[in-house]
């Protein structure tokens, strides 16, 4: 592309950003698959505007029409022999559409092939997460459990800072509400917020405790921050990074043979999203469409209640989190436990519970450890049990 299709370009694009969220991904995007198209068909865009504002007659903006057309055969056909899903060539026509009706408005008509979904995520056993947790780091781990309890996506997960948290974790309050601003929100459309359970907030402690200890946390920090020494603090990490992990994790435990290239595989990092989505669901579509941070149909967006923070919270932990808890037994970390705090806890059904199942694992570890002696009477031996070591 020479010099002046650059400049028409970054001038289409520039006023999608304005008409529609400024997002990079979009952005870039548009500007690959304009790029394909002119490289494919050898046309240019300067050359293309330059016809299209000479045209002055209704019969020349026909065979104009007629020749768009037949260029966006050629792309098309271009497209299917490449081996692309219908969903992914509808995807990269939209572009060359949005170009000659938004930007030259020549009014083209789009017809896009009809979009079948061809290569399903398939459903995430809870025992293939276990496995894959107990195979990742704390950076991972928190990631992952901010997919499978809060349906989060690995874009805002990677924008989320401390003031998105700040007011549930010093109050010590589960589930958790995260709040996410409409500027990491998939294509910035509202701001929406989601809960999570104690797994994750267990997680998050341990991320955030040497920046608490350390006096370094403020509003602004990235809850995951980048990696390396040499690191810039007010950068976010990569979500692709979360699936690289989540990848490499389910090969090694073979749990994902390796993938066909230009073919997304079955088990993949939004398998964990899908399976908040499943398990969410007897909450309450609207519900759950709210919190994974989807548009609601028809007038429901305008209906439905986003502002009754508590109503959502006890619907979440009654529907919700007994369904996405991965691990039943817990521990219960608290960002200050104070003897009171510990006293208090204690004295509830919860905290009755998890004393029980201690103690009964405790008891049942050390049968299962017993050490036999044997005593003078060669028909009495001692059993020796040690509980707590």
């Amino acid at each position: 592309m020479n010099t002046k299709d650059m400049e028409i370009l970054d001038e289409w694009i520039n006023q999608i950003s304005l008409e529609n969220s400024d997002s990079k991904k979009t952005r870039d995007n548009y500007e690959r698959n304009i790029i394909q198209f002119c490289d494919v068909t050898k046309v240019s865009l300067s050359d293309i505007a330059n016809e299209w504002n000479s045209i002055h007659t209704y019969g020349k903006e026909k065979v104009f029409g007629k020749k768009v057309r037949k260029l966006l055969r050629v792309f098309q056909t271009y497209l299917e022999k490449q081996d692309y899903t219908k969903a992914t060539i509808g995807a990269k026509l939209v572009p060359i559409y949005s170009f000659f009706n938004r930007y030259l408005e020549a009014n083209i008509r789009a017809i896009l092939p009809q979009a079948t979904v061809t290569y399903h995520n398939r459903p995430i056993e809870k025992h293939e997460i276990e496995a894959i947790l107990g195979q990742s780091n704390l950076r991972n781990s928190l990631a992952y459990y901010l997919m499978l309890q809060g349906g989060l996506r690995p874009h805002t997960i990677a924008r989320l800072k401390y003031k998105d948290i700040k007011e549930d974790y010093e109050a010590n309050t589960i589930p958790l509400r995260i709040v996410v601003r409409k500027e990491i929100a998939k294509g910035k459309y509202a701001n929406y917020y989601t809960f999570v359970g104690q797994e994750t907030v267990n997680l998050l402690h341990r991320m955030l405790k040497t920046r608490e200890t350390s006096g370094i946390l403020n509003d602004e920090c990235y809850i995951i921050q980048i990696r390396g020494t040499k690191a810039n603090k007010s950068e976010h990490s990569n979500p692709k990074n979360y699936s690289q992990a989540f990848q490499k994790t389910a090969m090694k435990l073979k749990l994902q043979a390796k993938g066909t290239k230009g073919k997304p595989n079955k088990l993949r990092l939004y398998c964990l999203r899908k399976y908040f989505r499943n398990r969410a669901s007897s909450s309450g579509l609207d519900y759950v469409h709210f919190w994974m941070g989807h548009k609601l149909k028809n007038n429901d967006e305008h209906y439905f209640d986003k502002d009754t923070v508590e109503v959502h919270r006890e619907r979440y932990r009654k529907f919700v989190l007994p369904q996405v808890r991965i691990f039943e037994s817990q521990v219960v970390y608290k960002k200050v436990m104070s003897k009171e705090d510990l006293v208090n806890f204690l004295n509830t059904e919860e905290g009755k519970e998890a004393i029980s199942e201690i103690v009964n694992k405790e008891i049942q570890r050390a049968f299962n450890n017993a050490k036999t002696t044997e005593l003078s009477n060669p028909k009495r031996t001692k059993t020796e049990l040690t509980l707590f070591p």
